[in-house]
């Protein structure tokens, strides 16, 4: 969830890293990885990436992802769903 609840303001656009631990039922690579909003709405995500150009992702054990949300609302949350 995406508390944006204090804030007057709504957010465009917004981004959200998404730390993930692998679990067994992922594919090692995390290709499987699969981001939506409550309606089922398909969120565009990507693999954030360290300072060298390198993606933050250790298959098998961890991956960063960042995740674009179209609007969280103002005085409000959102929720997103991950699919694997």
């Amino acid at each position: 969830m995406i508390d944006n609840s204090q804030n007057p303001q709504a957010l465009n656009n917004f981004i959200v890293e998404v730390p993930i631990v692998y679990q067994s039922e992922m594919n090692e690579d995390f290709s499987d990885i699969r981001f939506t909003d409550v309606s089922g709405q398909p969120l565009i995500h990507g693999w954030d990436i360290n300072d060298d150009g390198t993606e933050k992702k250790i298959n098998g054990l961890s991956a960063v992802v960042l995740v674009k949300i179209p609007q969280i609302p103002a005085l409000a949350s959102k929720t997103i769903y991950l699919y694997y």
